[in-house]
């Protein structure tokens, strides 16, 4: 039931976020926008999520967090009406700054809920399945096109924000998982009391000692490349196909649906193998999945980015999508293994930063390079990065993975003394 709900409100979470985008023509004749205060939208939002993710990480590491993402769900139903009662641009802009305080609330509450509620061995696959809901979420943008088109874009918004209260009420309602109870912690402390000093640590000694666990930096910086890449394969595949293989924007869109049938595999398989592989006696077994995907994910990007054969790109772009999401869940699930159960808001909200940076910059820096050398060029130049991630998971990953885990191991028992 926790995955489910939790995974729910993902999805409703990510059709909110890209619903204004759908909308972005009717809000132009509405308001009157232009496409620079149109995209400026989408930054409120981006801008103050990357923000208040610290903070909230904080949060989430001292409080109940079940109200927090709660509280998160609510802000965000309460954001989305603000758009659609919204009169003027600063209206508009004001929202979207709401929206992304929810973002930022509900993101690490969800990880570190996800890594109690559920035991180590199942931990990948939980947060892929789990990770499901943001592609669900945006496979969801034609039900509100639907009601924008027939009703108006105010009452797409109004519907969302009515769904959102729903799920906010049942999330208020699950039980507040025990700390480390999954990672092995037996004693039995009230949710809201510090059970180690980690709970307490000043903010910046807190992120520090996570960046210097060696296998989360690791993990967190490669998998950055995989999300630069990713992020921006999302905004200019469509523009690919119409500029390189000529196909109308109606089959383009429709093709660049293989990726997101391709990440739902990835996410899913990827926590699958992940589990395995650890369960067969192997520590490191979900860097070495993460590692080999990404590496696995060049070799197949490169010649479909490369051909001129429509088919053949299509082929190699649905089975190379599979591997842009197939780290994901398991080096999740790694951080979970190697971060103190009272750290793990904290070291979610050092992802959401770094991921929201990696995917801001990439749409940019494609651009530019593409001004320069075509697009074709741009994405050839880029994708060999993500290669070179996987390259350096595989060798600096696995060796601190088990000493990681250990220590974080060790931690728990002197919570118990």
């Amino acid at each position: 039931m926790p995955l489910l709900l939790l995974t729910a409100v993902l999805a409703v979470d990510q059709a909110d976020r890209y619903l204004l985008s759908s909308v972005f023509p009717l809000l132009k004749d509405d308001f009157g926008l232009s496409d620079g205060q149109l995209g400026s939208l989408s930054a409120a939002f981006l801008l103050v999520a990357t923000a208040g993710s610290l903070p909230f990480g904080i949060l989430v590491d001292r409080t109940i967090r079940t109200k927090v993402a709660a509280w998160g769900a609510a802000l965000w139903s309460v954001a989305m009406l603000a758009t659609g009662l919204a009169t003027s641009y600063s209206g508009l802009f004001l929202s979207r700054m709401g929206l992304g305080v929810a973002e930022s609330s509900y993101t690490p509450a969800s990880f570190s809920l996800l890594t109690d509620y559920y035991s180590v061995e199942e931990r990948s696959r939980v947060l892929g399945i789990y990770q499901v809901g943001s592609v669900l979420g945006f496979l969801g943008l034609p039900i509100g096109g639907l009601i924008a088109t027939h009703w108006g874009w105010r009452a797409a918004f109004d519907i969302y924000a009515l769904v959102g209260f729903v799920v906010a009420l049942l999330v208020w309602r699950l039980p507040e998982p025990q700390r480390g109870l999954a990672d092995g912690l037996r004693a039995v402390v009230a949710s809201t009391q510090p059970r180690s000093p980690f709970a307490i640590m000043p903010a910046v000694a807190a992120f520090r000692y996570v960046l210097r666990i060696p296998s989360v930096t690791i993990s967190l910086l490669t998998n950055a490349l995989a999300v630069f890449f990713t992020s921006g394969l999302g905004i200019w595949a469509t523009t690919f196909l119409v500029r390189y293989h000529h196909l109308s924007l109606t089959k383009a869109t429709a093709a660049t649906s293989l990726l997101a049938v391709g990440a739902i595999v990835g996410m899913i398989w990827g926590g699958r193998l992940g589990d395995r592989l650890v369960a067969r006696g192997r520590p490191a077994g979900r860097v070495e999945v993460a590692a080999v995907a990404q590496m696995v994910g060049v070799l197949l990007l490169v010649p479909a980015f490369a051909v001129h054969s429509t088919v053949a790109m299509l082929v190699l772009f649905a089975l190379g999508a599979v591997t842009l999401t197939m780290p994901n869940a398991p080096l999740a699930a790694l951080r979970a293994d190697v971060v103190h159960p009272d750290l793990r808001g904290r070291a979610a909200a050092v992802q959401a930063v770094l991921y929201a940076l990696a995917a801001a910059a990439s749409p940019l820096v494609i651009g530019l390079i593409s001004d320069a050398i075509g697009l074709r060029g741009a994405l050839l130049v880029i994708l060999p990065f993500m290669g070179v991630g996987g390259v350096l998971l595989a060798v600096f990953g696995p060796p601190g993975v088990e000493p990681d885990r250990r220590r974080m191991q060790a931690s728990l028992v002197e919570a118990e003394v």
